[in-house]
């Protein structure tokens, strides 16, 4: 799609994953109006908590910058990789409480919690529902985005001249 813009003019390959990030969060920002009328319908009681929210996105926002900046340098690379991350996309979805209460595995509270897409999602869930967020999960989302953040400069550096080969 983007292949005769990349090969013709000289931009840097992140403005391809801020781009593609800027617009999940525009089409984030629409569909959020379904949650405001839920929210209302179901009276969710809300405080000041619920502005922890922005920056929770915003941290969101900056995990999956680096994440589609990995992960599209790895599928650019090797094409085989498409289809292998959309099964593992949907395991992981799966596997992580988002449509089953974490509640339910309180014995086994430790794989949830070693689920970084667990946290993920708790970030901006529980304040959200008017709920705390768990110290645990800032730190782990804090700690995926600078550790993520360190990959995909060193994916970036280490392949950045020859992207373009790759298309």
């Amino acid at each position: 799609d983007m292949e005769s813009i990349i090969k013709q003019i000289p931009l840097p390959m992140s403005f391809y994953a801020f781009r593609s990030v800027a617009t999940e969060v525009i089409l984030f920002v629409h569909n959020f109006i379904v949650y405001i009328g839920v929210a209302l319908f179901f009276e969710i009681k809300l405080d000041w908590s619920v502005l922890l929210a922005l920056p929770a996105f915003a941290l969101l926002v900056l995990n999956a910058v680096w994440v589609v900046i990995v992960l599209g340098t790895l599928c650019l690379r090797y094409r085989d990789m498409i289809p292998i991350i959309t099964n593992l996309t949907q395991i992981a979805f799966l596997v992580t409480p988002v449509i089953w209460a974490a509640d339910l595995v309180k014995d086994r509270r430790m794989i949830v919690d070693a689920n970084p897409f667990h946290h993920l999602v708790e970030i901006l869930r529980a304040p959200l529902l008017g709920k705390a967020i768990d110290p645990l999960n800032w730190w782990v989302v804090g700690g995926l985005a600078v550790g993520g953040w360190i990959l995909a400069f060193l994916c970036v550096g280490f392949t950045k001249r020859r992207m373009p080969y790759w298309l």
